[in-house]
């Protein structure tokens, strides 16, 4: 492990240091096509190892990253013409091919692979391969959100000279250690860290750094303590007005940025109770998420909240419409609602019109304190309520799998997403033509079934006219916030702490991780001038 801000080299290393950067729990693949890898814990170190085609900067811009320029829209935006950079290739020197993307594409469509995101991909008629560098992708219809195909860290190329004829749900990942980014796996020691070196194969700039240790910490203030310390290089927690406070007595680099995190209350639409909108209103009536949102502090210099009233968009986005305002904590709004359903106060408890005791398990990951802490003050607010809820801390990969299980009744926890929401649409849609199998449908892990909702996302994933498209999502949203598949909360806004010594870390709120840039970040010596501090600067897009 390394120490005094990562200047300490290892073996054979002669260019640089190795960063100690804190993650919050610890991956349980590094595969980041794989259901499992539906987290930014994997997120954070994949996208060091496997590069997409594209990617998205900070300010919410689809930008190349193996492609040697934008793809290029033919035939009405029913083909795409790619260019690959002819400078990328992998680990073991095979340059990144037109061959991989096809292979790659097969992959995501193959139901055997455990890949659970098909959405757009399976509007890809064919992969046209004119070279090992160009290729043309021909669409079904036009897509409007072709962007995101092939895009961030659920978007990673593979590579077809390794993995053809190997099971994709094995441990590839570990075993064969492919990279075509700027880091490659060197170690995973279970439980403790997972080491990467520099990949022979990237056209590295000189960074001064070698490699980067992932240590697995959920204790917020001990991330940031370790930073100020010197026993870290960086981390990127939740931020708390008590971590804020320590960081501004401090002289490492901190900064705030937008947020498309965002915490949302959930409800598993299959159990009996909560099967019953009469109980979800309640909650969401029962709900102060004003208070909520007071927990994390604002990184906008007007103190703008961080309240979120959609299940769609995020507040900074022009199209923004907060469909869930109505939701304002209203405790005897929420006990007349019950009363009329046919809920009961019977020997101190609230029972359902059929007797059974309103008792619901809240679960939330154990890798977030303030997330638990809200959890609590929810519990409280709807006791007034007659509701009781059991917050109930799980280890992240218990957490993932009930997730992804829908093992659940109530589950509270954030995630991350791309600029454009057609991403999400997994989230809210069922088919009914599809066999039930007694799990969630791709990532609709509430099993939420409305036709009408499915249809309005359905259509945003053809119309190209964005002002139509921004209506479809619009009605959509407003039928959830009547539906309440869920409630939303509020959003995170995006938060990095780092070594003043080192420079290209900023906050990034999208689904490949803070680490999205890092083949720029660069590590001074301590004997180099030190650069200007970096503080909040209330960045917006």
């Amino acid at each position: 492990m390394t120490s005094d801000h990562g200047h300490n080299r290892g073996p054979g290393q002669d260019h640089g240091a190795v960063l100690r950067v804190h993650s919050s729990s610890e991956p349980t693949t590094l595969n980041p096509l794989r259901h499992e890898a539906k987290n930014l814990d994997t997120s954070l170190i994949s996208t060091c190892v496997l590069h997409a085609l594209n990617y998205v900067d900070a300010d919410g811009t689809y930008r190349p990253q193996l492609l040697a320029r934008p793809p290029k829209a033919e035939d009405g935006g029913l083909t795409y013409a790619y260019r690959l950079r002819a400078d990328r290739s992998w680990h073991d020197g095979r340059p990144v091919s037109a061959q991989d993307v096809a292979f790659t594409h097969r992959l995501m469509m193959d139901p055997g692979s455990g890949i659970p995101e098909r959405d757009g991909y399976d509007l890809v008629e064919g992969i046209e391969i004119e070279s090992g560098t160009e290729f043309r992708l021909r669409l079904a219809r036009p897509y409007p959100g072709f962007r995101d195909l092939f895009t961030s860290s659920t978007g990673s190329i593979m590579p077809r000279h390794l993995l053809e004829g190997i099971d994709f749900t094995s441990d590839w990942d570990t075993a064969l250690r492919p990279a075509s980014g700027p880091f490659r796996l060197s170690e995973w020691r279970r439980g403790e860290c997972v080491r990467l070196r520099r990949n022979p194969g990237y056209p590295h700039a000189g960074s001064g750094i070698d490699g980067i240790d992932f240590v697995f910490d959920h204790d917020t203030d001990s991330q940031v303590d370790d930073v100020i310390a010197g026993k870290a290089d960086a981390a990127f927690p939740p931020p708390t007005p008590a971590i804020i406070d320590r960081l501004r007595a401090s002289q490492v680099n901190w900064s705030f940025g937008p947020g498309e995190k965002w915490e949302q209350l959930s409800f598993q639409h299959r159990h009996p109770l909560l099967a019953d909108r009469a109980l979800r209103s309640a909650i969401a009536w029962g709900i102060d998420r004003d208070a909520l949102a007071s927990t994390l502090p604002s990184p906008s210099a007007e103190g703008r909240s961080a309240r979120l009233d959609s299940l769609v968009r995020r507040p900074h986005h022009p199209d923004y419409r907060p469909s869930f305002s109505r939701y304002r904590r209203d405790v005897a709004r929420a006990r007349q609602i019950l009363r009329d359903a046919g809920y009961r106060h019977l020997a101190g408890a609230l029972t359902a019109p059929d007797g059974t005791p309103v008792r619901l398990r809240l679960m939330v990951p154990d890798t977030d304190a303030a997330l638990s802490l809200r959890a609590e003050l929810i519990a409280s607010w709807l006791s007034e309520t007659g509701v009781e809820v059991v917050p109930t801390p799980v280890v992240m990969t218990e957490f993932l799998r009930s997730l992804r299980a829908g093992d659940f009744e109530l589950a509270q926890f954030s995630y991350s997403g791309n600029p454009d929401p057609i991403g999400h649409n997994t989230l809210w849609t069922h088919d009914p033509e599809l066999p039930d199998q007694g799990r969630p449908q791709g990532q609709n892990y509430v099993n939420y079934r409305s036709p009408r909702v499915a249809e309005l996302l359905g259509r945003s994933m053809t119309e190209t006219d964005p002002v139509a498209r921004a209506a479809h999502f619009a009605d959509a949203d407003r039928l959830m916030a009547e539906d309440l598949p869920s409630l939303p909360l509020l959003v995170h806004p995006s938060f990095a702490v780092w070594n003043p010594l080192l420079s290209g870390p900023e906050p990034y709120p999208y689904q490949a991780g803070a680490l999205w840039n890092v083949h720029q970040w660069v590590l001074r010596r301590h004997d180099d001038a030190a650069p200007e501090p970096v503080r909040p600067s209330g960045r917006r897009r």
